[in-house]
């Protein structure tokens, strides 16, 4: 899509569609549209009386623009009240106008800088919104539809209908598109059937990224290195396919050698059949999304590539297919971990646990991070904890955490604290090695996060739950239904 930022004097050269925001509180429409032609000014006046409109959040009026006018439709969206501005409800605004416009088949739009004043963070996040909502991902169809949706809007003005300076406003959309686009990698990872996105797939994307920024360099473990470093949780995970596992290494080097690196940990199954300990055939076509924490990773460093952040950051994600076979891992099995600590399996179904294990270990021994980040489909228990509307965050750190609750409702990709208490690390005591993989009925997001812990030391880390807010089974504002790139808004947020 082409974007651009222009200032108020363009107002009256806006062709295609032109969107309008308007708060709820407001009488008549803003005080700027009189810098419209007055037969628009007072098409939209008029309309807004005759249809009552009173801009609650979210409500759209759609008109037909005026003959011999370059504006052919104009859309009205409600920003609701003053007082619950936000920037993602300027997100969730500007995705709802996109859909809104579908059905009109046009490819130019100019959207008007929503609020009451010329605030760079809402023009990022209309950004973020408009371009989130139009995401598809149908390259599988042989027949690709032909109706309405099948015309979508490619170019975009940001209109500044508060003054002339648009230097700020440039720089915000530039960096919401980076956002938005880098999210929607992360999307199209997740939405590659697993056949498609292998390890060795997730690894030709990192060396693809990796090869955009010369700060960016990329290490790829195979099998025999694995072996080597006796990853054996990793490992075990892997002996049940025949897809080879890959562990993969980004590094990002914006800042002094000497400063200590952000790690960021993505679990990277790519397919998880839940092994011998196999789950309900019912909707596990959804497993290829168990990447979602590799994808979210992956998209990160997407951005990194352009942003050039002042930071040191470095990538982890360990990848490979979770399937039974004859060679499969076994419950009552024990796996010896990178660290030397043993975990016995109790389920094989919790194996994302075990390769994070690993990856975490391997990160605090070899790069010494100041903090680690891990993001993870974790558990199903989340999900029913949260549903889809929150991302559970459990951390040995109290300031980290609050730092990412923050990015999270900057971002839209909110999170909620849950406690990691020494009754959840009793329940994944063993009788026959250093802990297991479950700790039984109850408490199944927090019981996972207290093995994940015995990894990280003195290291300050959150472990992020995505399991609820990877993908969504229905459309929401700028999220289509399907995967939703989760992680990578937020960890842009968190890092910038």
């Amino acid at each position: 899509m082409k974007l651009s930022v222009r200032a108020k004097s363009a107002l009256s050269a806006v062709e295609g569609a032109l969107i309008i925001g308007v708060f709820e509180e407001d009488e008549n429409l803003p005080g700027w549209i009189k810098r419209f032609p007055d037969k628009i000014h007072s098409l939209l006046q008029n309309a807004v009386n005759e249809d009552n409109y009173k801009g609650t959040f979210g409500n759209t009026l759609l008109l037909r623009g005026l003959a011999n006018s370059k504006i052919r439709k104009i859309l009205l969206i409600g920003l609701g009240k003053k007082d619950d501005w936000s920037e993602e409800k300027a997100r969730r605004a500007a995705g709802k106008s996109r859909t809104a416009l579908r059905s009109a088949r046009i490819k130019k739009a100019a959207m008007t800088l929503f609020g009451s004043e010329a605030d760079p963070a809402i023009a990022k996040a209309q950004v973020e919104g408009f371009i989130l909502s139009g995401y598809t991902f149908n390259k599988y169809k042989s027949e690709k539809a032909e109706n309405n949706d099948s015309i979508d809007i490619s170019s975009l003005d940001i209109l500044n209908v508060f003054g002339e300076k648009t230097a700020p406003l440039k720089r915000a959309v530039k960096l919401g598109r980076i956002i938005a686009d880098s999210a929607i990698l992360a999307r199209d990872l997740q939405a590659e059937p697993g056949s498609t996105a292998t390890p060795t797939y997730l690894a030709a994307q990192a060396r693809k990224i990796a090869s955009s920024s010369s700060r960016i360099r990329v290490k790829i473990f195979d099998k025999n290195k694995l072996k080597k470093l006796k990853m054996g949780a990793f490992l075990g995970v892997s002996k049940g396919s025949q897809e080879p596992p890959k562990f993969i290494i980004l590094e990002y080097k914006g800042a002094s050698p000497k400063r200590k690196p952000i790690a960021l940990v993505g679990k990277g199954i790519t397919f998880d059949s839940g092994g011998i300990s196999l789950k309900p055939g019912a909707a596990m076509e959804e497993m290829k999304y168990d990447m979602s924490g590799a994808a979210a990773v992956l998209g990160v460093f997407r951005a990194l590539s352009e942003l050039k952040l002042n930071e040191n950051i470095v990538g982890l994600i360990p990848a490979t297919e979770n399937l039974p076979s004859g060679t499969a891992l076994k419950p009552g099995d024990i796996v010896k971990t990178y660290s030397g600590k043993t975990i016995e399996i109790i389920n094989t179904d919790a194996e994302g646990r075990l390769v994070l294990a690993d990856a975490i270990a391997y990160a605090v021994k070899i790069y010494e991070p100041s903090q680690i980040i891990d993001l993870a489909t974790l558990t199903g228990s989340v999900v029913v904890a949260l549903s889809s509307h929150a991302t559970a965050i459990i951390s040995n750190d109290s300031d980290l955490t609050k730092k990412l609750i923050d990015a999270g409702e900057k971002s839209g990709e909110r999170l909620w604290e849950l406690p990691l208490w020494d009754p959840f690390r009793d329940q994944i005591e063993s009788d026959f090695a250093d802990m297991k993989n479950i700790g039984g009925k109850g408490g199944g997001a927090v019981t996972a996060a207290a093995l994940l812990e015995k990894f990280v030391g003195d290291t300050p880390w959150a472990h992020l739950d995505i399991a609820g807010t990877a993908y969504l089974s229905s459309s929401l504002d700028y999220s289509p239904k399907g995967p939703t790139g989760v992680g990578v808004r937020l960890l842009l947020e968190y890092l910038s």
